[in-house]
């Protein structure tokens, strides 16, 4: 798959450092490749057209740059002179000329953090148009009708579940999950980057060289790597190793590891509720091996919500999750928080902890590549028996979860389980809406819109 070409210049007036930015975008991104022009750019027009009018802004412009550009698969031209529709940029073709028209008033964020996020903006128009927020989100997909909004959606900088979710069911080619995978890259380190009023490019410098962590982050990342090694596996399956360090006023106050107090208790939630001792960790530092976790049981919290509670200050990630069905959610939950920094292990780091947790990452992508191929499986899925004679919700999970080798996935064995209980469980409905209202309530479970709908068509079918 060859890389796309995007070139990105500016007009002299503009104050970013092109050939720094364009440096570490190659560095960051897989399958886009990033150039500049070599020469001076200038734009004539003393406030530019816009295409959806006139596309004269354009079709002015040096012919060099459209001779050289017009292969590319986006051209990026930054200039302080201001939009007759007063939008930041405004497309012709592959080229944008992006305007940073009173810049210094909108935000106090350096200009080369706008470049990264305007990049990011049109990469995302590429991979899908069909949606923009209306409202500012944050989201990379918002249409920014506000423009000092600017400030906020660089901080945040995310792409949020919904236009993730509407991407992924999509199915997009190849070519465009390497997009996204690169877009995601420059959005984290973006907002990173962002939420410490930093400028983009002292951050990746820094970052580079692990130098933009502080010493005893360094040392809290090293301690939870070798917390990580203390684990014990609660049963005969693979489970990650997770360590978990909290930082405060440059002291390590608390530290913990899976299962340290009871068998599969995470790392995060021993620290923050079981040991922390009452201290108060308002603007604290967390350091978590494994991405924390959204979801939990019915009666228990999950970690992200422990550590906003907590007023966790900023939380730095090992990995994510290996688990597809949950991997990045932590990430993107947290990175929504406005006030709250999220940031990755530096390399050398993360490839320890990824090391110290092969036999779980197998696990996980051996469990779930048979997942995908159970259609053209020989074996035959659960059977619904009012015989098996279960006395409780648990024991037909237990049942769901290992059968005959399948290896149900938790959503998986959960759905079957509530399927069990209600096709042998006598209760009338008068309509398709009094069953999808009763599966989304059903004792506690939460189904999501998509398993109480499809939980209620099945019920239909059997009545």
């Amino acid at each position: 798959m060859s890389s796309k070409n995007i070139t990105i210049c500016a007009e002299n007036n503009v104050d970013v450092n092109l050939d720094k930015l364009i440096t570490y975008l190659n560095e960051k991104c897989k399958s886009i490749k990033f150039n500049s022009l070599k020469f001076t750019i200038t734009i004539d027009d003393e406030v530019i057209t816009s295409p959806k009018t006139s596309p004269k802004s354009y079709t002015n412009l040096d012919k060099k740059i459209l001779e050289q550009c017009k292969n590319d698969f986006q051209t990026l031209i930054f200039t302080l002179k201001r939009y007759e529709n007063n939008f930041f940029w405004d497309p012709y073709k592959q080229y944008n000329i992006i305007s940073l028209y009173n810049w210094n008033s909108l935000t106090k964020l350096s200009m080369n953090n706008g470049v990264a996020y305007f990049i990011a903006a049109i990469v995302s128009q590429d991979i899908d148009i069909r949606v923009r927020h209306n409202e500012t989100t944050g989201c990379i997909y918002d249409f920014n009708w506000h423009k000092p909004d600017i400030d906020k959606v660089m901080r945040i900088g995310f792409i949020c579940p919904s236009c993730l979710k509407r991407i992924k069911t999509k199915q997009i080619e190849e070519e465009k999950e390497a997009l996204l995978t690169d877009l995601e890259n420059i959005l984290n380190d973006l907002s990173t980057a962002s939420k410490w009023d930093k400028d983009i490019i002292d951050y990746w410098t820094k970052k580079k060289s692990s130098q933009y962590f502080e010493d005893i982050e360094i040392k809290g990342i090293e301690r939870a790597i070798e917390l990580a090694l203390s684990c014990k596996p609660e049963d005969e399956r693979p489970h990650p190793k997770v360590g978990a360090v909290i930082i405060k006023n440059n002291l390590i106050v608390c530290e913990s590891y899976r299962g340290e107090k009871n068998p599969g208790d995470h790392a995060e939630y021993t620290a923050l509720i079981k040991k922390s001792g009452g201290i108060d960790l308002r603007g604290a530092t967390l350091i978590a091996t494994l991405e924390p976790c959204t979801t939990r049981k019915p009666d228990k919290k999950p970690c992200c919500q422990h550590i906003v509670e907590k007023g966790i200050k900023k939380v730095i990630i090992g990995m994510l999750d290996p688990n597809p069905e949950i991997r990045g959610k932590g990430e993107i939950f947290l990175q929504q928080k406005e006030k709250l920094i999220v940031d990755r292990f530096p390399y050398e780091y993360a490839s320890k902890i990824v090391a110290i947790n092969k036999d779980f990452i197998d696990s996980q992508f051996k469990k779930y590549s048979t997942d995908l191929m159970k259609e053209g499986s020989s074996k035959e899925p659960p059977v619904l028996t009012k015989s098996m004679n279960f006395e409780s919700f648990k024991e037909i999970f237990e049942y769901a979860k290992s059968y005959n080798g399948l290896r149900l996935s938790h959503d998986e064995a959960r759905e079957f389980s509530i399927k069990w209980r209600e096709q042998f469980f006598e209760k009338d409905f008068n309509s398709f809406k009094e069953m999808f209202e009763y599966a989304k309530s059903y004792n506690g479970m939460r189904l999501s819109h998509v398993e109480a709908r499809e939980f209620a068509i099945k019920l239909m079918e059997q009545s």
